[in-house]
């Protein structure tokens, strides 16, 4: 599993408060006999290629907060057809072959109705400079972005809010984000949610600090569960066999996505 920490400020990836997985209480069905077998199966033939994809979208949750105004990401439009949302469309490339791997629409909100209709007056004015209407966006102002990344063949739809903080007035971060990010292989669609995540915690160090709740859809079963990043190269899958809940844990090498049972 490679490392991939391209934000330079992601999001990807990603988070905290989720819960999630399951238990076998009562009334669900006995597990099948092979169900250990089962969940390694699916677990190691899903998760690290999708992990690595949500890890290397971190940098589409930069591009989202700042409306495509980063390295490789670029303002491609300006949706004002809904006062009370104003919307940016961008377009960026991920991998560094001048193709553009992702595109998406980042919807602002938060703001007071005063707020909102004088965005709207800049953003509409003839010749707008939208990096630096940007820029000026204030603390509390929030950025809904939707977006569709397609990454050696797989595909990665995203949907995430971020809150932004901008304590200088010339540069707002994100600051809280909720979202959920599928990838889709042809094979394995797998979903990752997270809510209410600190996004420096993400990129505090060169491995996220967040939980994140994983939910797979394989040929050969559906497994739930949550992922346990502490900022070290070592993380905790905790998942559960639908619709069983049978539970097993993993160890996940972040850097080799090597799976060791526990």
């Amino acid at each position: 599993m490679r490392r991939s920490l391209s934000l330079a400020a992601l999001p990807l990836v990603l988070l905290a408060g989720c819960g999630g997985g399951g238990s076998s209480g009562g009334g669900n069905p006995a597990p099948p006999a092979n169900a250990q077998q089962i969940v390694q199966d699916i677990v190691s033939g899903c998760v690290e290629s999708s992990l690595d994809q949500v890890l290397a979208l971190r940098t589409v949750m930069e591009a989202a907060a700042a409306g495509g105004q980063t390295p490789d990401f670029r303002t491609t439009g300006v949706d004002l057809s809904n006062p009370s949302q104003p919307a940016v469309t961008w377009a960026g490339d991920l991998d560094g072959d001048m193709v553009d791997d992702v595109a998406g629409t980042s919807r602002l909100g938060g703001l007071s109705l005063l707020q909102m209709a004088a965005l709207v007056a800049q953003l509409s004015a003839p010749g707008a400079d939208v990096q630096a209407i940007l820029a000026g966006l204030p603390s509390g102002t929030t950025v809904d972005s939707d977006f569709v990344a397609t990454q050696s063949g797989a595909q990665a739809t995203g949907d995430v809010l971020i809150v932004l903080v901008n304590p200088t007035g010339t540069q707002p971060v994100p600051d809280t984000t909720t979202g959920s990010v599928v990838t889709d292989d042809g094979v394995c669609e797998v979903t990752w949610s997270w809510t209410q995540l600190q996004v420096a915690d993400l990129f505090q160090g060169p491995y996220p600090v967040a939980d994140m709740d994983m939910d797979i859809v394989a040929p050969t079963g559906h497994v739930t569960g949550v992922l346990h990043m502490d900022g070290t190269s070592t993380a905790l899958l905790e998942t559960y066999l639908q619709p069983s809940g049978f539970q097993t844990d993993f160890s996940l090498d972040l850097d080799t996505g090597t799976l060791t049972a526990l």
